[in-house]
């Protein structure tokens, strides 16, 4: 048996402008559980889908937060 878990991120940033309105779902990115497999993760927005390892993400937040 698999759990469906789905996070949902508002943005606050949408291409360098910072939004000052309340959150639209539609602007929402959801990061979501793989039917199959532990180690991947959907990476959802505007209606498209990307499937990554979540390691190689969790590697790019950190690279991302430590680059000075």
């Amino acid at each position: 048996m698999s759990l469906h878990v789905v996070t949902h991120i508002d943005p606050i940033e949408i291409d360098g402008q910072e939004r000052k309105a309340l959150p639209n779902e539609a602007d929402e990115l959801r990061v979501v559980s793989h039917w199959n497999m532990n180690g991947w993760v959907i990476l959802e927005w505007h209606g498209h889908s990307i499937t990554v390892l979540a390691d190689s993400l969790e590697r790019a937040i950190h690279n991302a937060r430590t680059h000075r």
